[in-house]
């Protein structure tokens, strides 16, 4: 920080100077001209300097891209497994109906054998 201070005073002087030379003089020469180019390149640097992260906030925000990643995985595994516990329980239910579906029916065909049975038994006596 003291190095750039130490240098950004320095290029002001030379382009307070240079400007100086150019009222007193009226033209833009080589030399003039170089320290403003200089000053500016440095402005450019030092404000994308500021811009740019630095590796210690890159890490961190690759920690904690991870760490949401780890969270929003966690939750589709969750959602996951109660979906999956949700369509086993549907399926049970369903199961136990179809199951005593079947019984119904097998039980009402037996009754209408043994209707039938009867009716002919009577029928022949």
């Amino acid at each position: 920080m003291i190095e750039s201070n130490i240098l950004h005073g320095f290029l002001d002087r030379l382009t307070k100077e240079a400007l100086e030379e150019i009222e007193r003089g009226g033209n833009l020469n080589q030399q003039n001209a170089l320290p403003f180019l200089i000053k500016d390149q440095y402005s450019k640097i030092t404000k994308m300097e500021k811009n740019f992260a630095t590796s210690e906030e890159l890490l961190d925000f690759k920690q904690y891209t991870i760490e949401r990643f780890n969270l929003v995985e966690q939750r589709f595994i969750e959602l996951e497994a109660s979906i999956d516990a949700r369509f086993e329980a549907l399926e049970k239910k369903m199961d136990y109906k179809f199951k005593t579906l079947q019984w119904s029916i097998g039980f009402g065909f037996t009754i209408i054998a043994l209707s039938q049975a009867y009716l002919a038994y009577r029928i022949h006596l």
